[in-house]
């Protein structure tokens, strides 16, 4: 009952949210008209004429993987595959985008396609900020050899899109889709109308208020377990670093070592095993 009040009483004060927030983002960009027309106006070179899209939303209440995932994955005509996402944090991981092109190609390849006929890929991170630090409003990377210049040809791109940049070129319609993300909001270009009014539907619908909600308390989470299971981490890390000492002053086995330090005896296989890693 208290949950529930709670709950009501945060809706009531629901404040509308914009396209840089990762549920909304996703919201918007599961409609495949929207995502095949800014995926056009992204890569033109690509003369993409229609995408289906694919929702690859996880939200588990388990550590062992990656659980909170909202990124989209498109599909063109010609089978090549798009995932898209929005980066919120400041906090920039390069090897995030090496883990999504993992996941699409295991899934790909689990899917009974042979390595061979694994198809070109295109991991785009939409982000307001300027993870980089170099101005560029899109940034395309691709696996190649610095010595002679030389790309891999494996078919993969991860593309960045920066709202904050002002270097380089973009259609007019895709700069219209970065302001908004900068916070200037502007309704003169079709496709940001069309953004603009599911964005308005989904911020006056209830039920998906009360979806985000819950994800935002599901993050909130799985935050906390990360930093709780983090501290926890280095606390052993300090057990197992106290009885090496204890080894190596007195003489004594790991075990004498971990009684000594009154570690329990049901514990003491754990901190074995790390000590066997760590020497």
């Amino acid at each position: 009952m208290l949950y529930n009040m709670v709950k009501e009483n945060n809706l009531n004060q629901y404040e509308p949210i914009g396209i840089t927030d990762d549920f909304m983002f996703f919201a918007v960009m599961i409609d495949e008209q929207i995502c095949t027309r800014l995926l056009q106006e992204l890569l033109p070179e690509l003369k993409i004429k229609k995408v289906t899209t694919k929702a690859q939303s996880q939200i588990k209440g388990g550590r062992e993987d990656k659980a909170i995932r909202l990124d989209i994955q498109a599909f063109d005509e010609r089978g090549r595959i798009y995932d898209i996402e929005m980066q919120l944090s400041r906090d920039f991981q390069p090897k995030r985008s090496r883990y999504y092109k993992a996941l699409v190609d295991m899934t790909t390849l689990l899917a009974g396609t042979d390595y061979d006929d694994l198809p070109p890929m295109f991991v785009i991170i939409f982000s307001p900020f300027d993870q980089f630090g170099d101005k560029e409003r899109v940034s395309d990377y691709i696996v190649y050899c610095p010595k002679t210049h030389r790309a891999l040809g494996d078919s993969t791109h991860v593309i960045y899109v920066n709202s904050k940049g002002v270097n380089g070129e973009v259609s007019p319609t895709m700069q219209k889709f970065l302001d908004p993300m900068n916070g200037q909001v502007g309704r003169k270009n079709a496709l940001i109308n069309d953004i603009a009014e599911r964005m308005d539907y989904y911020n006056h619908n209830q039920e998906w208020r009360a979806n985000r909600l819950e994800y935002e308390t599901t993050l909130r989470h799985e935050r906390k377990l990360g930093v709780d299971e983090g501290r926890k981490h280095g606390l052993d890390e300090a057990k197992m670093a106290d009885a090496l000492s204890v080894m190596v002053k007195f003489n004594v086995s790991a075990e004498e070592a971990l009684d000594a330090l009154g570690v329990p005896k049901s514990d003491q296989p754990k901190y074995l095993q790390m000590m066997k890693e760590k020497v």
